[in-house]
C-alpha cells in the first residue's frame, strides 16, 4: 500500500486545531554534546531566535540486538540542552543523538523551516560531521466540537467538522458522541520514506465530551545528506497538509478562516 494523496492548493489560516508540531533529526551519537562541549558555540549560533536556556536530564531507552533473535534494553541518563523562544511556545532540545524542535502555537510551516535552517546550520558549524539516522515531522491536531460551535456561534455536527471516512465506527455499532475509538495507518510514500496516521475520538477527563485527534507522522529512516533537511521537510509538510485536507470538513475550514495562499 502507498498513500494516495492529491496536491491541494496550500492556504494559510488565521487559526488551526494544532496542539503541537514536532520536528526531529536523529543522528549517530556525538558524545561531546553530552559532556557539554560545543554547547556554548551552538547557543551563539541560535541565541537571537532562542534566547532562553535550560539544562535537563532525561532517561533514554535503547533497544540493543547484538545477538540475532535476542533483544536487550539499555537505559542511560542523558543531559539535554533546551533553547526556548520568547513566550515559551517554541523550544529546541539538543541531545547527543538527536535534536528536536517543538512548537505549541504553530502558525506557518515556513516559520518551522526557517527555524530548522538555523538549527542545521548551527549543527554543522559546531559538530560537523553529522550523520543522520532518521528525519521526521509530526503534526498533532485536536478538534473540539463544543469549542468550535461556541466560536462560530452555531450548531455543528461532527460530520460538518470531519469528513465521514474518518468518523466511521465498524458496523455502526455505536454513536459518535460519547464513543472513543482509535485507528492507525502506516504506509510508504512515493517520494520516499513513510507516513503514519493515528486518529480517532477521545473522551475528555469527565468522560462527557468527545474530541477528535488527528496525529500525522511523516518521516524517513536511514542516512541522508543533513544539508537537505529543509528541502525534505518542505516535502513532508506538503504531504501532511494533503492528508489533513482529506479530513477537514467545511465547518472546520470555515472556523480556521483561510487568509491567503
Amino acid at each position: 500500500m502507498v498513500w494516495q494523496l492529491d496536491n491541494p492548493e496550500h492556504l494559510v489560516y488565521s487559526r488551526n486545531p494544532l496542539v503541537a508540531t514536532i520536528v526531529e533529526i536523529k543522528y549517530h551519537p556525538i558524545l561531546k554534546i553530552g559532556s557539554g562541549k560545543g554547547v556554548a558555540e551552538f547557543q551563539d549560533c541560535i541565541r537571537t531566535s532562542f534566547p532562553q536556556y535550560a539544562e535537563v536530564a532525561t532517561q533514554v531507552v535503547n533497544l540493543i540486538n547484538n545477538v540475532p533473535g535476542q533483544n536487550a534494553v539499555e537505559m542511560r541518563e542523558e543531559k539535554q540542552y533546551r533553547f526556548i523562544k520568547e513566550g515559551g511556545a517554541t523550544a529546541l532540545t539538543l541531545g547527543d543523538s538527536n535534536v528536536i524542535l517543538e512548537n505549541r502555537k504553530h502558525h506557518s510551516h515556513e516559520d518551522t523551516l526557517r527555524d530548522m535552517e538555523l538549527v542545521v546550520k548551527a549543527l554543522l558549524e559546531v559538530y560537523k560531521p553529522v550523520k543522520p539516522t532518521r528525519l521526521g515531522t509530526r503534526y498533532i491536531n485536536k478538534v473540539s466540537r463544543s469549542a468550535i460551535a461556541s466560536e462560530l456561534n452555531e450548531t455543528v455536527q461532527w460530520e460538518d467538522l470531519v469528513c465521514d471516512d474518518f468518523l466511521r465506527i465498524p458496523c455502526h455499532i455505536a454513536e459518535t458522541d460519547g464513543a472513543a475509538f482509535a485507528m492507525e495507518m502506516n504506509s510508504q510514500m512515493l517520494q520516499g520514506g513513510a507516513m503514519t496516521l493515528r486518529y480517532g475520538m477521545k473522551l475528555d477527563n469527565n468522560q462527557a465530551r468527545s474530541e477528535f485527534r488527528f496525529d500525522i507522522d511523516r518521516y524517513m529512516e536511514g542516512d541522508y545528506n543533513v544539508e537537505d533537511t529543509c528541502s525534505l521537510l518542505d516535502i513532508f509538510t506538503k504531504d501532511i497538509y494533503a492528508l489533513f485536507s482529506k479530513m477537514a470538513g467545511p465547518a472546520l475550514i470555515r472556523w480556521m478562516e483561510p487568509t491567503q495562499k
